[in-house]
């Protein structure tokens, strides 16, 4: 059975990383299930958004216990989903407060209060506008994986940032660790294309100046962790 989502390879720095685009769903592990082992057995590592300091998914549980038999150890290199799903929320409210500028009545309609009121509608349709196009919305309407997520103008928490951080981690990774052989990155669908294009394009990367809030609250090292005890346990962080 061909496998039915986006895989991208991409060498970056002596290292041949996998982008394999999954559904985080445990029955999608187990249908494909002789895929992902392969790409797990062939490598000395597993790349991977997800894991053993919080799991969200089964197919995340799934994996982990494929590297626990094969001794394998999991890369964390983003801060998963949970906070930026918050932030991308948090996005989506304040742009829909700030659309909604003109429907609001004011008692001082002056040329100042107009034009106020037209920027932040201005910033509001554009903030829920960025945010709208980039999450699962996209693969539940337009049901296209491929959609091009790099785009400089976009400005989102849930897919956009993690992409840059993504991108920015396997290229760090590269340099630091001593790894050989083709590094499977388990992550959904969605952000394939993009984090793709930003490692192809590290100029585009400057953009995370624009994401200092997330920066602030996220945890960006790379984890490391190894199956140690009968236990999952952190043993470097990057």
């Amino acid at each position: 059975m061909k496998y039915p989502k986006l895989v991208l390879e991409e060498r970056i720095n002596g290292i041949d990383v996998n982008l394999v685009g999954v559904t985080h769903l445990r029955n999608f592990f187990h249908k494909h299930e002789n895929f992902f082992r392969e790409q797990i057995c062939r490598s000395p590592a597993i790349f991977s958004e997800d894991g053993p300091e919080g799991f969200t998914d089964g197919f995340s549980e799934e994996i982990a216990k494929v590297a626990q038999e094969t001794g394998k150890p999991i890369y964390i290199l983003e801060s998963g989903s949970n906070i930026h799903s918050f932030l991308g929320l948090a996005q989506l409210g304040i742009g829909g407060y700030l659309a909604g500028s003109y429907l609001r009545k004011s008692d001082d309609m002056s040329r100042r209060t107009f034009l106020k009121k037209g920027v932040s509608t201005l910033l509001g349709s554009y903030l829920m506008g960025s945010c709208l196009t980039q999450n699962s919305i996209i693969q539940k309407v337009i049901g296209n994986e491929n959609v091009k997520l790099d785009d400089a103008l976009q400005y989102d928490a849930i897919i956009d940032y993690r992409n840059i951080v993504a991108a920015e981690n396997i290229d760090r990774a590269s340099k630091v660790l001593q790894l050989e052989g083709k590094i499977p990155y388990f992550i959904g669908s969605l952000h394939v294309k993009g984090i793709h294009a930003y490692l192809r394009n590290p100029g585009l990367r400057k953009k995370r100046l624009l994401y200092f809030p997330q920066d602030l609250i996220s945890d960006t090292s790379i984890r490391k962790y190894e199956f140690k005890e009968n236990n999952w346990k952190l043993t470097e962080r990057i």
